[in-house]
């Protein structure tokens, strides 16, 4: 398994072996088990942090620690129930002991706005497209689709106009993480989709993720800049958070958010007419998630988290023997920095390494290369040298300020 992290807490990968007739189990290192459960096409491999998963067929079957039906789905961590229009009418964290859902609403709205915005068609969205929602509640299909050891999935099916969304909704052994794994086929003409969480939290302002870093923004309309902010961008993840508690709500490709009190929303899909008339028609595939969290999203590891589902583990096939324990190229020791780009210098003397600071704060970095460091240096943007470095055997050592891009030339 290619762990592009390194401190994965949610370390699962999906392994495609369409012709295998037997479950897969992993082994570690150690040949110690790994959790496996068997889907239509495909097998799921649960692997240990730190560990190199070798698999193996074999008729090894585990046992079943989720519980679930069509209504219902419960962990070791959360207890999900759904309402006649299978929405989440209760999210309740089992390990605070807390719900997360807002009294009187329902979780995962998936809502249908007219769009018709005054100006630029397949750019905009103007504030009233509020004025017009069509809840999206007729279900065609509800099954239980996975119940084993490591995932139970519920499936839901919607049909509406001439498109049909289908979502897999999960929750994971050992995980905070509930996924909503969405494929649509979109035909609609001047609509906008669009999902909401509605959550017990009191908050005045909401963290969205930006380009190296995170932004503040209000919850709030109290001025014109307010209102003039119903609609914001962000990366991976939104999170609002209270004294202690707080959920992101996390993604792997949607950018456009809303932030209303205690709502988190995400535009996903936008049917535009002009100029192109036939502007995203056809089938779409993402995935959002919550991530229920204590603390703050600092605290929680949020952006760390919300890489993971973008960058999850990923199998490779080897020629030759495996290292017994696994070799990590890059290994950076500060929990709040993040590597960003690893690349061949322009000029081919040595690589480029470029990380930042991720939650606004100062101190040192460590970074360990498993291998003898030759020399390192600061270098700007286009690679020129700006200052010194430590380097002492195989790790490299410098300070970072908050939210600084840094970017160093590795010679190995």
């Amino acid at each position: 398994m290619l762990d592009r992290l390194r401190c994965l807490q949610h370390p699962v990968a999906e392994v495609r072996q369409p012709h295998a007739r037997r479950a897969t189990v992993g082994a570690g290192a150690a040949g110690t088990p790994q959790r496996c459960q068997r889907r239509l096409d495909a097998r799921v491999v649960a692997t240990r942090r730190d560990q190199l998963t070798h698999l193996r067929r074999n008729g090894q079957q585990l046992p079943k620690r989720r519980t679930v039906r069509c209504e219902y789905l419960a962990s070791d961590e959360f207890r999900i129930e759904f309402d006649t229009h299978g929405e989440i009418g209760s999210l309740y964290d089992a390990r605070y002991e807390r719900e997360i859902i807002a009294e009187g609403a329902s979780g995962n709205q998936l809502v249908l706005y007219e769009d018709r915005p005054m100006f630029w068609d397949a750019w905009d969205i103007d504030p009233f497209y509020l004025e017009k929602p069509y809840p999206i509640h007729d279900i065609s299909e509800w099954r239980v689709v996975e119940e084993g050891p490591l995932r139970a999935t519920v499936e839901i099916v919607r049909r509406f106009g001439k498109s049909t969304i289908r979502q897999r909704i999960s929750l994971w052994r050992n995980s905070r993480r509930i996924d909503f794994d969405t494929e649509v086929d979109w035909q609609e003409r001047q609509n906008l989709l669009r999902v909401l969480f509605p959550l017990r939290l009191n908050a005045t302002r909401a963290t969205c993720e930006i380009q190296f870093g995170a932004v503040e923004r209000p919850t709030h309309r109290n001025t014109s800049w307010d209102w003039a902010r119903f609609e914001v961008c962000a990366h991976r993840w939104v999170d609002l958070s209270e004294g202690g508690y707080g959920v992101a709500l996390m993604n792997n490709g949607k950018y456009g958010h809303s932030l209303l009190h205690n709502t988190l929303g995400i535009s996903l899909l936008k049917s535009a007419v002009i100029p192109d008339p036939q502007a995203d028609r056809g089938v779409h595939r993402f995935m959002y998630s919550l991530l229920p969290h204590a603390g703050d999203w600092r605290e929680a590891q949020v952006t760390r988290r919300a890489y993971e589902l973008n960058a999850p583990l990923r199998p490779v096939t080897v020629m030759g023997e495996v290292p017994a324990e696994g070799r990590s190229f890059l290994r950076v020791e500060s929990d709040h920095v993040v590597v960003e780009t690893i690349k061949t210098a322009d000029d081919g003397d040595g690589l480029i390494v470029r990380m930042y600071e991720a939650h606004n704060q100062r101190g040192q970095v460590r970074l360990d290369f498993g291998q003898p460091v030759e020399s390192a240096v600061e270098v700007d943007l286009l690679e020129r040298e700006t200052g010194p470095v430590t380097v002492d055997g195989q790790t490299v050592r410098c300070n970072v300020r908050p939210f600084e891009i840094k970017t160093l030339r590795v010679r190995l």
